[in-house]
Parts: C-alpha cells; structure tokens; sequence
C-alpha cells in the first residue's frame, strides 16, 4: 500500500488573461515566482502596457477594476500614465485552476484566517457570455458567489494550493 503525501504551495489569487487578451481564468500564482518592489512595465493608473512590446509576456499582466464601478478602468491619455514600483507576477508562476485542485484562501488583512477553502468545481461558460468586474471569464466556481469569487482573484488574497501524489 503506498502513502500519500500533500505539498503546500503559497501565493496569491490571480486573474489569469494572456496577453492582448479579453477573457480570463482563476488562477494561483505561487510566491516563489514573483520579484518584489520592481520598476512596473505598465501605468499603474489604468494597466496600459509601457515598455516594449516585444517584452509582453515575460510577466503576467495585472487587471485593473474601478473600486466604485467594479469596472475595467479606461486607459489614461498617452501624456498621464504613470509608472511605479511594486510586485511583477511571471508566468512561468502561474498555476490555472482545475476541477479537483484543493485551495485555501486568506484574509489579507488577518493571513491566518481562511476566508474560502474546499475543492474547485468550476462550472465552464462559452467564451465571451459571462463577466464580472468588465472582464469575460470562463467560469465560476460553484456554490460561492461570483463577485465573491472574482474578489479573491482581482485583490490578489493570499492562498495556498494542496498536491497530494502517491509516493
């Protein structure tokens, strides 16, 4: 008889779209494959892309919501976007969630306290029929609320996400 053995894995929810994209997928980005306190490629305004495009992809894309519309928010006139310092997710990080994937997700104000934790069971929708926030998405996980759901992801809370292998 073999045992099992469970590896936990941090990082943050993440809104997954791929570059020039429109839709996107519930997503953990692991902790291990993020730089800290970076120059940001994009406006930290309105998420328009900054540096050269031939750079797009080398780190995952933020998204940006309006906090009183839960809208995308416009793009700023070329002469105002503003460039900052913060976190850049790379894709190599980026784990898109599947049915059966077991996930924990923390407050990010109390990191002790679980907000959500169970297993995904995503309901699948055709592309570009369901969004939430001004963004397609391609599904939801059943029995939380969507805008609940898509919180967890466009705040980026912290989570962890459960392997079980056979050893």
């Amino acid at each position: 008889m073999s045992a099992q053995e469970t590896r936990v894995i941090r990082g943050v929810c993440f809104f997954f779209v791929k570059p020039g994209g429109e839709e996107g997928d519930w997503a953990i980005h692991y902790d291990d494959f993020t730089w800290k306190n970076c120059s940001l490629p994009y406006c930290v305004k309105c998420g328009a892309w900054l540096d050269p495009p031939e750079y797009r992809g080398i780190v995952a894309e933020p998204t940006f919501i309006d906090p009183h519309t839960k809208n995308k928010i416009p793009p700023c006139a070329p002469d105002n976007h503003e460039r900052g310092r913060g976190t850049l997710f790379l894709p190599k990080g980026i784990h898109i969630l599947e049915n059966g994937d077991r996930v924990r997700i923390f407050s990010p104000n109390e990191p002790s306290t679980i907000v959500w934790e169970g297993t995904i069971n995503l309901e699948q929708h055709s592309p570009c029929k369901e969004w939430v926030y001004g963004w397609w998405i391609h599904a939801d996980q059943k029995n939380t609320p969507r805008e609940t759901w898509a919180t967890f992801f466009f705040q980026h809370y912290p989570s962890e996400i459960l392997i079980t292998r056979e050893t």
